[in-house]
C-alpha cells in the first residue's frame, strides 16, 4: 500500500510543479478610458457672475478594474471666460463600467467684458457686445442695464469646448491622457 500513495503524491507533485511553471495569461494592453462631457447646468445666476456645474462621465473599455488620477479640466466659452479645475483623489472603475464627475465652475460679468476691451473695444461698447452672450450663459440684467434693454436682447447659444486631462493605470500600464470636445457637441 505505501508505494501507490508514494507514487499518488509524486504524481501530484509533478502536477503541480508543471502548472506552477506554466505561462500566465496575456492581459489585454491598457486603453485610455472614454470621456464625455453629459451636461452643464446653471447653478447660480446673478448679475456679475454664473455658477456651473459640469458633468462628465468617464468609461473604462478595458476588461480589468483601472484607476484614474491627476484630473484636471479646462472649459472655454470662446468669449473669454475659461474655467480650470481638478477632481483631488484617485477613482476607480470596474471593467466595463463608468463613473460620473461633478466639477463646478465660475463665470464673471467683468470678464466677458474685459476680453472685449483687451481687443481694443470701449467699454460702453465692449458691455453692449457682451451682453447677448452673458443672457446665453444664464446671466442676470447687469448694472446699469436697464429691463427695457435687456428684455429686447436675445440670448445668444454658448457652445463650450473642453479638455480632461487625466493618468490611467491598470493592467500593469499607465497612460496620460487628455480628451477634447464641445458640449453641446456638434
Amino acid at each position: 500500500m505505501k508505494p501507490k500513495v508514494l507514487w499518488s503524491f509524486l504524481l501530484l507533485g509533478v502536477v503541480a510543479l508543471l502548472a506552477g511553471c506554466a505561462p500566465a495569461a496575456k492581459q489585454a494592453p491598457l486603453q485610455e478610458c472614454v470621456v464625455t462631457l453629459d451636461t452643464i447646468t446653471l447653478v447660480r445666476a446673478g448679475a456679475d457672475h454664473v455658477v456651473i456645474a459640469p458633468l462628465f462621465s468617464v468609461s473604462n473599455p478595458n476588461s480589468y478594474e483601472v484607476m484614474i488620477s491627476d484630473i484636471t479640466y479646462r472649459l472655454d466659452t470662446g468669449q473669454g471666460m475659461v474655467v480650470y479645475d481638478q477632481f483631488p483623489g484617485r477613482y476607480y472603475i470596474p471593467a466595463g463600467e463608468k463613473i460620473q464627475l461633478a466639477g463646478t465652475g465660475y463665470l464673471a460679468w467683468s470678464e466677458l467684458v474685459a476680453d472685449k476691451m483687451a481687443a481694443g473695444i470701449a467699454a460702453a461698447a465692449a458691455a453692449g457686445q457682451a451682453l447677448p452672450f452673458w443672457k446665453g450663459v444664464g446671466g442676470k440684467t447687469p448694472a446699469g442695464v436697464t429691463p427695457a434693454i435687456w428684455g429686447s436682447i436675445e440670448a445668444k447659444p454658448v457652445t463650450y469646448s473642453y479638455e480632461f486631462a487625466f493618468r490611467t493605470a491598470g493592467g500593469g500600464s499607465e497612460k496620460y491622457a487628455i480628451a477634447r470636445g464641445t458640449w453641446p457637441a456638434k
